[in-house]
């Protein structure tokens, strides 16, 4: 029979036809990680996920996953990866240094789920929410697991709860918070920099004392040295609770606002935030540390040295100025932000 031929030519057409939308087919599959597949609703920001020890973070943006971390309480490895786009399709997923296939991303992100993410289930039974609430298994044991959540206004569950069957035994309890995308307010932003300001100008007052004091002269200046001493003393308290104060307020903003994809505005409340928090920590050590070795100084011994590593030939006041010195480093960096 000749390929020329009107039937040979039709029936090639109608395969190559076949073939093309296959391929057409496959090439329209997208690979999602949104909202949406994983049965959330409303406009979310961060998730984070705990089940004892074990924590999953999980970043949007526009109901896009963006970041996923996962890590182990006290573990000194985590599993990270970031999801980029092109377009609102996934472009590459980043493993770190590496780039990982959606297949193996999809085995690891499964394991964020109860029982390895329902692998080699016989049975799944959803509620009216969309979520799980019973696993069957064939020819296993136990064969089958209950699932109960509490749920926000936005029907997304808050509290998962395992539990085996038969007698009901609580397998594992994982609690979720959900930071809901919303549009930040002009007075939101000017609240956070009055706080953050007030806690910046009170460190500041309260150092600029110090480092007119301290200097290499000082040693046998008694007067200088218990006026010193009596200032550290009076004021000590202050320098620690600004540490906890300022660490309290960054929790309070991860919390609100989320770690990352930060507005203009939200990142530059964050910079001040991480300036502070390294000049309110950087103060305690310096209260601390003159704390100890003023009053040495005051009984009469003379160029107390650092016994910190590698610091052994250092005087504890050559301590205080390099500490004074990055504060005030520090303190212009925030002044120029």
């Amino acid at each position: 029979m000749s390929f020329n031929t009107p039937i040979v030519k039709k029936i090639f057409s109608i395969v190559l036809l076949a073939v093309c939308m296959s391929c057409n087919s496959q090439q329209e599959k997208e690979v999602r990680f949104d909202t949406q597949t994983m049965n959330l609703k409303g406009n979310i920001k961060h998730i984070t996920e705990k089940t004892g020890d074990h924590t999953w973070d999980f970043e949007f943006e526009d109901n896009k996953l963006l970041l996923v971390k996962s890590y182990f309480l006290g573990a000194s490895y985590d599993m990270q990866y970031r999801l980029e786009y092109l377009k609102g399709k996934i472009l590459q997923i980043h493993s770190k240094s590496s780039v990982v296939s959606p297949e193996i991303f999809s085995t690891n992100f499964a394991m964020r789920l109860p029982l390895y993410g329902f692998h080699n289930v016989q049975k799944l039974v959803r509620n009216q929410q969309g979520d799980v609430v019973r696993v069957f298994y064939k020819n296993q044991t136990p064969n089958e697991y209950t699932l109960k959540y509490t749920y926000d206004k936005f029907n997304n569950w808050t509290t998962r709860e395992l539990y085996m069957q038969p007698g009901d035994y609580l397998k594992e309890r994982t609690e979720r918070t959900i930071l809901y995308d919303r549009k930040v307010e002009h007075n939101e932003i000017g609240s956070w920099n009055s706080r953050l300001d007030s806690v910046f100008t009170a460190a500041q007052r309260r150092n600029e004392f110090i480092a007119i004091s301290i200097n290499n002269s000082i040693e046998k200046d008694y007067p200088k040295l218990n006026q010193i001493n009596s200032y550290l003393n009076k004021n000590f308290e202050a320098v620690q609770a600004a540490e906890a104060y300022v660490n309290k307020l960054i929790v309070q903003f991860d919390s609100t606002y989320g770690k990352e994809n930060l507005s203009k505005e939200l990142q530059l409340l964050k910079d001040k935030m991480v300036i502070l928090q390294s000049i309110a920590m950087k103060e305690n050590f310096l209260w601390s540390e003159a704390r100890v070795y003023i009053p040495m100084l005051i009984s009469g011994e003379v160029s107390v040295k650092d016994v910190q590593e590698p610091y052994q030939s250092r005087t504890l006041i050559t301590a205080s100025l390099e500490r004074i010195s990055t504060i005030r480093l520090w303190e212009e960096q925030y002044r120029n932000k």
